[in-house]
């Protein structure tokens, strides 16, 4: 099979292009909104916070781990302080970026059109989907689907088996996806999940595992231990974990029922559903399709090649549907997480069906 970048050199600048233009055209409008949220308003007073010489969880508290408030913060150095015009474009940036991820990992496992199709549904439904309040702010989950969403591009594109490297630079970016925020923690499922399907299906030898899922985890380390050893430089460490972890454990989170926590599972499904019910019912037929394909005892050797790339999807989806559970406040911008996964599922669903079509 001819890879696809050789035969399209072109494609992947058109798409990015295009999605660059449509989502900048989408949420125009919006840029000069002052606040859409009160997250957003936090970001921009920590920030001001951090340009004064400030140190998180010590000079300003929230409790969220730490990389969003930096990145406004050098936002703010770039474009002055308060340009929430400057923030509104960085969500747009950020999403077309991750759509155009979502592009190469769709490309990869079923061509260009599932590519096509998950970059254009996760441009749409970030502007549609949610309520505008939570669609058009500076949330920090765009920050954890775009750096979810390149770990999973630079997991599943890669040649097999993956190279201890790349493992690496896939640990160390769902490690930036975790210190945007917390419940980023479970999208280290896919990767691992992944792992572990290939050692069951292809039993490498104990030490190529072993050394895979080192090069994982200390990937996904690295950036979380430095962020410590500059929290501690500063003083702020022993606070950080308390607003980080143990208030959130603590206080924040027991506010909420395990019942309420499992009827946020719904949350993201009602929001793109109840506008779109095709669209839910094309990704829950994809899904019981790929749940089936992944439960056969033996696949065809097409489909042995393929597997790993279905097992990925599955654990990240239920990792991000999890995530955007995790809270139990139902807030439409916590669906952020999930969406990423739901559209990278909806492009296969889509080009399955268009190949069903045309055959």
């Amino acid at each position: 099979m001819t890879h696809p970048s050789r035969t399209q050199p072109w494609l992947p600048w058109m798409v990015a292009g295009l999605l660059v233009a449509g989502v900048f055209a989408l949420r125009w409008p919006g840029f000069d909104f002052r606040v859409w949220n009160v997250d957003e308003a936090i970001h921009a007073a920590v920030a001001r916070t951090l340009l004064d010489g400030g140190v998180l969880y010590r000079d300003a508290i929230d409790q969220r781990t730490p990389l969003t408030y930096y990145a406004v913060a050098a936002l703010f150095q770039v474009a002055g302080e308060n340009n929430v015009r400057a923030m509104h474009a960085l969500a747009a940036e950020l999403i077309a970026a991750t759509a155009f991820l979502l592009f190469l990992a769709g490309r990869h496992l079923r061509g260009p059109a599932a590519g096509i199709g998950a970059a254009a549904l996760y441009a749409l439904l970030s502007s549609s989907a949610l309520f505008p309040g939570d669609a058009y702010a500076t949330n920090t989950e765009w920050f954890v689907a775009l750096f979810s969403s390149a770990a999973g591009v630079v997991f599943l594109t890669g040649a097999s088996p993956a190279t201890p490297r790349r493992l690496f630079l896939t640990g160390l970016l769902l490690g930036c996806a975790f210190l945007s925020k917390q419940p980023a923690l479970l999208d280290l499922a896919a990767p691992v999940a992944t792992l572990a399907y290939i050692g069951w299906r292809q039993s490498p030898a104990r030490r190529t595992r072993l050394l895979q899922l080192l090069a994982l985890t200390a990937g996904w380390l690295a950036p979380v231990l430095l962020t410590a050893g500059y929290l501690a430089a500063h003083g702020a460490l022993r606070d950080g974990i308390f607003y980080t972890w143990t208030y959130n454990l603590t206080y924040y989170g027991p506010e909420i029922t395990t019942a309420g926590r499992v009827d946020s599972l719904a949350v993201p499904f009602h929001l793109i559903g109840a506008p779109q019910p095709w669209l839910l019912g094309l990704w829950v037929v994809g899904a019981l399709s790929v749940l089936h394909r992944l439960l056969q005892r033996q696949p065809a050797p097409p489909e042995t090649a393929t597997n790993p790339g279905l097992v990925f999807l599955a654990a990240w989806s239920l990792a991000g549907l999890a995530g955007a559970a995790s809270g139990g406040r139902g807030f439409d911008h916590y669906s952020i997480q999930f969406l990423a996964p739901f559209c990278l599922g909806g492009g296969l669903a889509l080009a399955g069906l268009i190949a069903s079509a045309t055959m």
